[in-house]
């Protein structure tokens, strides 16, 4: 899933969430340039669409079912 996001990135994406339903986290990867950063957000966090999706924000605990 990794390789596939940074394909993305590489290729014109600017945000890329990876969602990992056993460990109840989300990994942001973004991209600057040519590098690729990435963190890992979990349950006491929250997703923002930062400059990509301004507005946008959502609990991580409410993505993932108790």
């Amino acid at each position: 899933m990794r390789e596939k996001a940074d394909y993305y990135l590489r290729n014109g994406s600017r945000l890329v969430c990876l969602f990992f339903t056993d460990s109840q986290t989300v990994e942001v990867r973004t991209i600057q340039g040519s590098k690729i950063s990435a963190i890992t957000l979990g349950l006491d966090d929250t997703l923002d669409g930062g400059d990509v999706l301004p507005g946008f924000e959502v609990a991580v605990r409410e993505i993932f079912p108790n």
